[in-house]
């Protein structure tokens, strides 16, 4: 790899024009502001000097932005350090620099990215590559180049670089790459060179990028340098004072000081406090985001000191929500300053409950060394603190490269008191601090070899538990893996004498560490047999060697086995991609057997790009040990239990009910518990029996981690035989009562928290240098208000009669904002997609016990609270100068989208505009014209509440459009009429009998209003049979349905009604049915009701069926009735009769009528005799019908004959046979058809059809023969067969047709293979019809290759290459052919073609064509130049979207013919702009010239909302001008 300029000799300089431009738009087509685009153009010079091999000085003058007017410097001198393809430290001889020269100082480093080529070298002579792929590094992080060569010519080269950001690393530690929010990012610079390689010079750059936050924004930046002068380096101008390095991010971003921060924050948590008052709103949902991002840039001591004032009240002293709320801020901000404050609080002891904080701080990317300094002071840690201070430490670096910086040393004094505890762990009494020790070092990593020597002991203690062994091997794949290490588990792997479960877990950290060993080690396990031991070494091994080799095989892709699954440990995986089409999406799963029937250990890993806001994984684990020793202690073969599990279980259950009577009656008592005891001694005994016969003591963890970082981890070790489960169960019941008593007896709490699940935002660096912020941010609050009040005694010792009050109010907001913004030298242009929703309601009630099937409940939404939802979505573009309007960018889809919103109103429209003043009461409004455009508002009103019980419902919906900002906002509520002091409910039900079921629920209004009230009352009847009945009223409205389902032997009925009001409609159907042996009789019925007919039975009959050994016969007589008669006068009646007198086949007779009655024309009688009847006098005509069948059927052969003769009375006889036979299998399948009428009216007529498939390994073949034949003069003979044959690339066909004397041939080949990446094809056909006299012979054939390639750019690009085409046609006499050959070539944005064109015989004629294009999304240009015969042709077409069309042609000469049209498209304009209506006009020029004879065409088009014109001229037409 080269040094990135060598095409830049060292002291010399090149003098470069510099121009760019930068463009911002916002995306979306439901809603969007006025202003939809930002765009800033840049100008100017820069002189570019390679001072040393690896420094470049670059000086830029004349430097114009156009959004900016304040002051400039004249000129800026930059140094830039490269070093390959990568770009380094930015220096500026100046100790400070100004905004301007900071935009300037970024544009210099832009130009220095821009001239970078690595591989100068690329397409110098024939054997060299051309395309190849490097690692860079500059501004946009670390990424894969790809260098590409377009152009190659003795006097210079152009060379294509392109690069997709999305892919890139950043260079800075515990940033984020760009693709967690976009893949639509890239970046491609095409350099133009002149000279020969090795002294050549750059002459032109022009550099693209495109950045798409998908419907929200797209970013498109562009440089272009144009070389000047290239001369040696004049060392005057060297300045060879100090040089001081350029924080680009932070001299260009931009940002508050730290008193602006901390106002801020007081003014966030100032206005959180007044949101917060009644409930969570939509607003104090969209305020989180903003608190939790300023909190990134405070201090430690003013968080603690907000912490503090929050918590005390000295802030918000009303309402206990801001505390949960800046809690869980504090919690989800991710910076050092933020994480030191929540150490130090949870050190001092201010925090309650730290768990959820501990688990925070893995989010910290770059701690400081405040942060990390005295953790882990005490000897007691709990499992989430360690998991998150050892993530936090992984995270710590050093920003000169390092590692010999404070927070490094910091973060080592963590993995040292980490791995002190590894010096207890044989000892059980440290057994779980050591665990909780083996995973934090497995979540911080970089631990060094000290720690990893102490792992490897724990490993390898054999008297240490499993579970710590097991842990310490596992931390051993999740660390620095050196070679000592990979030996230590190599060795552990493969040695035979450990347990299974310890083996694989050394294998699964071998793999993690490198796969290559780790495979190396599997074939080894699965390969070998084990050494001969004693008989019981022997049984041992060869369990536990095919518990690993079951495993290890999973990991070998060309390995099989056959073992049972269910009892060997085994690695799977499952594809949801392909089962589900979640994108890249798979399940790992690892179930690791230790020598039992149940898993030792679970671990599922899911991973998925749905999963990238989280580490892009999420893992699950699990470890039990000894479960199956205390499981076949007990209730194995030879266990103490004497019975079945069911059994003990159900034994426990009962005692525990009985235990839960006792300690009920004893709380109602006295409230002091004195000691009892509970008849559970044969559980008991029974444990203690077990205790001492096997060991039981339960080990294990549960864990959890996201993105392969442990967040969860909760091991356990008890003996359940050694618990007191007597004493722990009684205490238990005791303490749920204690509690349960005190929290209902008068109790009022309120619950707030908020989070933040999806916080990102990535900085990205324009081709000009200026920095772009693109962020997501997801999340909510959620409030819970509850209060409850209850005799707990009372209810305990009289259930029925007992009273309840309690309180009920939650609300939630979630907030989700999409944005990118753009920092300019005014200040930052912010393009945003916000949505925001809310809901909440207030519900207090009253419920009183009434006996054991009665409940009253009285409940009541009170007036000042909201009880609905509020959801609003806003786009705007924001740039610093508030004044400046783009009114050429309205957006004309706006008012589409408000005229189409129109939604059904109330005819009622007073009561819809109480809106304002109900919603005002309730803390909620409707929308002013704050922001300016134009304002819709409709509103939407339901009666159906407020008629039956007094409750407005609501909605109102609202679109507003103003110059750079758009939203949309529904707002629902329910709301209570004035007057109504609450609703009653009463609940009453019976069960009679258990056979029946009756709920009766009814509801009034209390207060003022006493006549709003509604009901149901729901009854179910399910024996003898099923009933179902709802009745439903209100004020003014009654409703009921009725379902009634009969399933007895004899009688199936459904029936149904529904009433509305005095509306009745019922449905019946019903079979009565009677059996008696082998008669079995059926009536159907059907009857429908509506209003005015109480029954009307719409179809009536009977079916009959006898059956018996010899004889089936089957009568139906089925009619219409009622006023299904008037429409459709029909039945149908017959009968039909089987004979099963023969084993192979059988005979059938009988007739079948269809009579619609009243229409003789429809009748239609099949039976031994046909009638016919028609219009007016039916005419009925006798005849003989007779027909047979045979049928056969056979493993793999079938054959169907029948035979068919029909007897007129004339004495015609007509006869009529169908056979058919074949064979069907694997690999033949043959069927055979035949048919042979003979008639006096057709004579003899034969039908043959054959149908044969074969397949086999190689090819598939088909042929199909067809053939006809009769005796009659008009039929000629007629015949064809196709063959065909099939290999996987190759198709070989037939097809050859002979009627009377014409025979047409046609043969058919094909091949169509793919090779790299090519799709090739190949066809071609040969036509003969020898009779013709004109021609016998026509040929064709085609060959061509289609390629689909994807460039950097991550744009799909389609390459066709057509090779050849031709097509040749023989006649009798000579020989006429006509050929053609050609390709095109399609590589967006370009495309080129040729196409030749020969024709030899009567008319020869050759024709050469060359085509070469552009396109893009807005403009196609595409130019033809060939010859006819010698004679040149040109063609050229050039398209501008909604602005232009040129098309010019000419051949042989202009003056001999050419065609010149030219269109214009004037304020063409689809939609509505303002009160106008569609408008746009076109204007047309053009020119014929034929033989040197002018004639000039021009035409005028123009279209508005009230006129509609058009001029058309031609001059001259035959001489003369002519025009419309």
């Amino acid at each position: 790899m080269g040094l990135g300029v060598t095409h830049l000799p060292v002291r010399h300089t090149a003098i470069y024009v510099i121009g760019g431009s930068w463009e911002i738009n916002l995306l979306g087509e439901v809603i969007r502001p006025y202003t939809t685009k930002k765009q800033v153009r840049v100008q100017g010079h820069a002189a570019v000097t390679r001072v040393s091999p690896c420094r470049l000085k670059l000086d830029l003058w004349n430097v114009s932005f156009s959004d900016w007017q304040g002051s400039e410097e004249a000129m800026v001198e930059t140094w830039v350090t490269v070093n390959g393809g990568s770009v380094g430290a930015v220096c500026s001889p100046l100790p400070t620099v100004s905004r301007h020269s900071a935009h300037l100082h970024s544009l210099a480093r832009s130009v220095a990215s821009a001239v970078l080529n690595v591989v100068p070298a690329l397409g110098a002579h024939p054997v060299t590559a051309s395309e190849v792929q490097f690692n860079t590094s500059d501004e946009h992080g670390h990424c894969a180049t790809k260098y590409q060569l377009m152009q190659a010519s003795p006097v210079g080269r152009e060379v294509l670089r392109t690069k997709n950001l999305a892919t890139c690393t950043p260079r800075d530690a515990g940033l984020k790459p760009l693709s967690v929010l976009t893949d639509n990012v890239t970046l491609s610079c095409h350099h133009v060179y002149e000279g020969s390689v090795g002294d050549e010079t750059l002459h032109h750059v022009r550099c693209q990028q495109t950045l798409t936050l998908s419907s929200v924004a797209a970013m498109d930046s562009s440089l272009t340098l144009s070389l000047l002068q290239f001369h040696p380096f004049r060392p005057t101008s060297l300045n060879h004072g100090p040089l001081h390095e350029v924080n680009l991010g932070m001299e260009m971003m931009s940002s508050l000081t730290k008193q602006d921060q901390i106002t801020k924050a007081y003014s966030l948590l100032s206005q959180m406090c007044e949101e917060l008052s009644q409930r969570v709103t939509s607003k104090a949902a969209l305020l989180y985001p903003d608190l939790v991002d300023v909190l990134q840039h405070l201090d430690q001591e003013t968080l603690m000191r907000q912490y503090q004032e929050v918590n005390s009240g000295r802030l918000c002293p009303n309402h206990q929500k801001l505390r949960g709320v800046f809690s869980g801020a504090l919690r989800d901000s991710s910076a050092s300053t933020a994480a030191a404050a929540k150490c130090s609080l949870i050190l001092s002891g201010l925090v309650r409950s730290s768990s959820s904080w501990a688990l925070s701080l893995v989010n910290v990317k770059q701690p400081s060394t405040e942060t990390l300094h005295g953790l882990l002071a005490t000897d007691h840690w709990e499992a989430s603190e360690v998991l998150g201070i050892a993530t936090m430490a992984r995270h710590a670096s050093c920003k000169n490269g390092d590692d010999n910086c404070l927070v490094m040393e910091a973060a080592r004094r963590i993995a040292h008191r980490l791995s002190g505890k590894l010096n207890s762990c044989s000892e059980v009494d440290h057994h779980h601090q050591v665990l909780i020790a083996i995973r934090g070092l497995a979540n911080m990593r970089h631990y060094g070899r000290e720690v990893e020597l102490k792992l490897q002991t724990c490993g390898g203690n054999e008297r240490a538990a499993d579970s710590t062994r097991v842990a310490a091997i596992a931390a051993l794949g999740r660390g620095p893996c050196s070679s000592q290490v990979l030996n230590w588990l190599k060795w552990k792997v493969l040695n035979e004498t450990l347990s299974s479960e310890l083996r694989i877990t050394a294998f699964q950290s071998l793999w993690q560490c490198s796969e290559k060993e780790a495979k190396a080690a599997a074939i080894l396990i699965t390969q070998r047999n084990s050494d001969p031991q004693g008989i019981i070494g022997k049984v041992k091994q060869s369990k536990m060697g095919v518990l690993v080799k079951s495993y290890a095989n999973d990991f070998l892709s060309d390995s099989k086995t056959n073992e049972d699954t269910r009892q060997f440990s085994r690695h799977l995986l499952a594809n949801l991609t392909a089962l589900l089409g979640l994108q890249d999406t798979y399940l790992f799963t690892d179930v690791v057997f230790q020598d039992s029937f149940l898993p030792r250990s679970i671990a599922l890993n899911l991973s998925s790009p749905l999963l990238k806001h989280v580490g892009g994984s999420i893992q699950f684990g699990s470890r039990l040990e000894n479960l199956e020793n205390v499981l076949q202690a007990v209730f194995g073969p030879n266990g103490l239990a004497r019975g079945s599990v069911e059994m003990w279980l159900s034994t426990l259950i009962e005692k525990i009910e009985q235990m839960f009577a006792t300690a009920s009656q004893d709380f109602i008592q006295s409230h002091e518990r004195s000691k009892r005891s509970y008849a559970l001694s044969d559980v008991v005994q029974l444990l203690n029996r077990v205790q001492h016969s096997a060991v039981t003591e339960l080990q294990g963890w549960i864990s959890a981690g996201l993105g392969e970082q442990e967040c969860v981890f909760l091991p356990y070790a008890f003996d359940p035989m050694a618990l007191h489960w007597e004493e722990l169960i009684t205490s238990w019941f005791d303490d749920l009562l204690e509690t349960t008593y005190s929290s209902l007896i008068n109790s009022n709490a309120e619950l707030t928290t908020a989070w933040a699940e999806v916080d990102e935002q990535v900085v990205v660096w324009s081709v000009l240098g200026t920095p772009v912020e693109v962020w997501q941010r997801e999340g909510g609050l959620i409030s819970l208000a509850a209060s409850s009040k209850v005799n707990l005694l009372s209810l305990l010792t009289n259930p029925y009669t007992s009273t309840l009050n309690i309180g009920l109010g939650p609300s939630m907001g979630v907030y989700s904002r999409l944005g990118m913004s753009i920092n300019s030298l005014p200040g930052r242009i912010v393009v945003t997609s916000t949505t925001q929703a809310a809901a909440s309601i207030d519900v207090s009630a009253v419920l009183a016990l009434q006996g054991s099937d009665h409940i009253d409940l009285r409940i009541d939404l009170p007036d000042s609270s909201f009880h609905g939802y509020s959801v609003q979505a806003t786009h705007s573009l924001e740039t610093p100068d508030d004044n400046e309007r783009n009114h050429e960018e309205e957006a004309s889809d706006i008012h589409e989208s408000q005229d189409t919103s129109n939604g059904a109103q109330d005819d009622d429209r007073s009561s819809c505009d109480e809106d304002d003043d109900i919603l005002s009461g309730i803390g909620e409004k409707v929308w002013d014209n704050e922001i300016g455009g134009k304002l819709v508002t409709k509103r939407y009103c339901s009666r159906g509440l407020e008629t039956a019980l007094g409750i407005k419902s609501g909605q109102v919906k609202q679109w507003v459009v103003g110059q750079q900002e758009a939203a949309f906002r529904s707002l629902g509520y329910l709301h209570k009429r004035e007057g109504i002091t609450g609703y009653k409910i009463l609940i009453s039900w019976k069960n009679p009998g258990r056979k029946s079921f009756f709920l009766d629920m009814s509801i009034e209004a209390e207060g003022l209003y006493q006549d709003y009230r509604a009901g149901i009352v729901v009854g179910l009847t399910y024996s003898p049979h099923i009933t179902f009945k709802v009745q439903c009223h209100s004020k003014e409205y009654s409703a009921s349905t009725e379902v009634s389902l009969v399933n007895d032997p004899n009688l199936k009925r459904i029936d149904g009604h529904v009433r509305y009001q005095r509306i009745h409609y019922g449905l019946k159907a019903e079979l009565l049915m009677v059996q008696d042996g082998g008669h079995m009789s059926v009536k159907p019925r059907l009857v429908v009701s509506y209003p005015g007919v109480q029954e009307d039975a719409l179809l009536e009959g009977y079916f009959a069926r006898y059956f018996s050994d010899k004889v089936t016969s089957v009568t139906v007589d089925v009619y219409t009735e009622g006023s299904l008669k008037a429409y459709l006068d029909a039945a149908l009646k017959g009968r039909v009769a089987v004979d099963h007198q023969q084993n192979s086949g059988g005979k059938l007779d009988g007739e079948l009528s269809w009579d619609a009655r009243g229409d003789p024309s429809s009748a239609l009688t099949l039976s031994s005799a046909l009638q016919l009847p028609q219009v007016g006098s039916p005419l009925q005509i006798r005849f003989e019908t007779g027909s047979q069948m045979d049928l056969s059927f056979s493993q793999k052969n079938f054959s169907v004959m029948t035979d068919f003769y029909l007897h007129l009375p004339a004495g015609d006889r007509h006869n009529l046979s169908v056979a058919a036979k074949g064979i069907l299998s694997d690999e033949l399948s043959e069927a055979r058809l035949n048919l042979h009428a003979d008639s006096p009216v057709s004579q003899e007529m034969v039908f043959l059809a054959h149908v044969i498939k074969k397949e086999s390994e190689d090819a598939s073949n088909l042929n199909f023969k067809l053939q006809t034949s009769s005796e009659a003069k008009y039929w000629e003979m007629f015949s064809s067969e196709v063959k065909g044959e099939w290999n996987g690339k190759q198709i070989d066909g037939a097809v050859e047709v002979d009627w009377g004397d014409v025979a047409v041939i046609l043969n058919m080949s094909g091949l169509y293979e793919i090779i790299d990446n090519k799709h090739h094809l190949a066809a071609s056909s040969e036509l003969r019809v020898p009779s013709l006299a004109a021609w016998h012979q026509l040929k064709s054939s085609i060959e061509g290759t289609l390629s689909n390639e994807q460039n950097p750019s991550s744009f799909k690009l389609i390459k066709t290459v057509m090779q050849v085409i031709q097509t040749v046609m023989v006649e009798k006499d000579y020989k006429e052919v006509f050929s053609s050959q050609g390709h095109l070539t399609v590589h967006p944005p370009e495309m080129t073609g040729e196409l030749s064109i020969s024709h030899d015989g009567k008319f020869a004629s050759r024709q050469l064509y060359n085509m070469e294009g552009k396109f893009t999304g807005q403009e196609v240009e595409m130019r033809v130049v060939g010859t006819v015969d010698g004679e040149p042709v040109r063609a050229t077409v050039h398209y501008i979207h909604s602005k232009e069309v040129k098309i010019h042609a000419s051949y042989r000469s202009e003056d001999y013919f050419s065609l010149s049209v030219t269109t214009q498209l004037q304020d063409f304009l689809i939609g509505t702009i303002g009160e106008r209506g569609p408008a746009y006009s076109l204007s047309t020029e053009g020119q014929l010239v034929v033989l040197g004879q002018r004639t000039k065409m021009s035409h005028q088009l123009s279209f508005s909302d009230t006129r509609a014109s058009s001029f058309f001229k031609l001059d001259p037409l035959q001489g003369k001008p002519f025009m419309v």
